[in-house]
């Protein structure tokens, strides 16, 4: 390489590195806003799940019903707990 190639090479990386523009104020709406709508985000899908934790778990010992299964399983079916062999394992 001659020397005039290898000192635009130099000058391209320097303008590629991210160090000055990462702590850079944006003149529009600064850096304080482009990192807070990640947060923000985060959190409500957080709520949101969290939700659906809550309506999941309320709504479980409604849908076993008495002497029902869990998971939608009728008594007698391995696995749904409703058997009457003493609580062991059916044969």
């Amino acid at each position: 390489m001659e020397p005039s190639a290898n000192g635009d090479l130099v000058n391209r990386v320097q303008q590629l590195r991210l160090d000055d523009q990462l702590g850079a104020v944006k003149p529009g709406g600064g850096a304080r806003g482009g990192t807070l709508l990640p947060w923000v985000l985060c959190a409500m899908l957080a709520v949101t799940w969290a939700g659906v934790g809550v309506r999941s778990y309320k709504n479980a010992g409604k849908e076993a019903g008495p002497g029902g299964g869990g998971f939608g399983l009728p008594p007698g079916a391995p696995g749904g707990g409703g058997s009457s062999s003493g609580g062991g394992p059916a044969p």
